[in-house]
C-alpha cells in the first residue's frame, strides 16, 4: 500500500494531496452527521462512514509522507498529540462523572 500511496503523492504532488485530505476530511464529516437520527444512530447510514473513513485514513496517510522530517517523525507526532488529548479526556470525564 505504501507503494501506491507514494506513486500517488508523486503523481499529483502536495498541493493536490492536501486539497484531496480537505475534500475526504469534509465528506467524513457529512456522513458522520447522516448518523444523528431523532431515535438514536442510523444504522443504514454507516455503510458511507465506512467509505468516508477508508478515504480519510488514505490521505492521512498520504500526508504522513509529506511531512518535512519524514513520516516516522509525523506519526510520532500525531502518537503524542493523542496521548495529550487522552490525557485531557480523562480529566474531562473524571470531572463529569465525579
Amino acid at each position: 500500500m505504501s507503494k501506491i500511496l507514494k506513486r500517488a503523492n508523486e503523481v499529483f504532488g502536495p498541493v493536490k494531496t492536501i486539497i484531496k485530505a480537505s475534500e475526504e476530511s469534509a465528506e467524513l464529516a457529512a456522513a458522520i452527521a447522516k448518523l444523528g437520527c431523532a431515535d438514536g444512530p442510523c444504522t443504514d447510514e454507516w455503510a458511507g462512514v465506512v467509505d468516508e473513513m477508508a478515504d480519510v485514513e488514505i490521505t492521512t496517510e498520504r500526508l504522513s509522507m509529506l511531512y518535512p522530517t519524514g513520516r516516522d517523525d509525523f506519526e510520532e507526532a500525531v502518537f503524542k498529540r493523542k496521548a495529550f488529548k487522552l490525557k485531557r479526556l480523562e480529566g474531562v470525564l473524571d470531572e463529569y462523572t465525579a
